[in-house]
């Protein structure tokens, strides 16, 4: 089973199944691009949320699933529950392309889950 484990405002553990939640939202919901914030690829590296080992022996040599994003998470935050390799590797390939003259949205796929669902 994967999870995503977070503390809620009162400092309560709580997880999320992600597998069940990501076999709901191929059901019910569309792919979309979600918008890449540098800012929020240097927070999920800085706070050690991926590795770069993990990035380059299976996010890179596998095919991209779309990211799951759970909306109004915690504090009416956004949350990238499950998908952080792939939203960090997404920026560092759209990057690299910009450099070489390929101009892309920086964008990477992602279901977006509403609160109530």
């Amino acid at each position: 089973m994967e999870v995503f484990n977070y503390n809620d405002p009162n400092g309560k553990e709580n997880w999320l199944d992600v597998e069940r939640l990501r076999r709901w939202a191929e059901k019910h919901l569309e792919i979309i691009p979600a918008d890449i914030d540098m800012k929020m690829v240097e927070r999920i590296i800085e706070g050690g949320r991926v590795t770069a080992e993990h990035i380059n022996a299976h996010t890179m040599t596998n095919d991209i699933k779309p990211i799951l994003i759970a909306e109004n998470f915690e504090n009416g935050y956004a949350e990238i529950v499950d998908g952080n390799h792939t939203y960090v590797a997404m920026a560092a390939t759209q990057f690299r392309a910009k450099k070489m003259g390929i101009t892309a949205p920086l964008s990477a796929p992602a279901y977006v889950i509403a609160r109530e669902d």
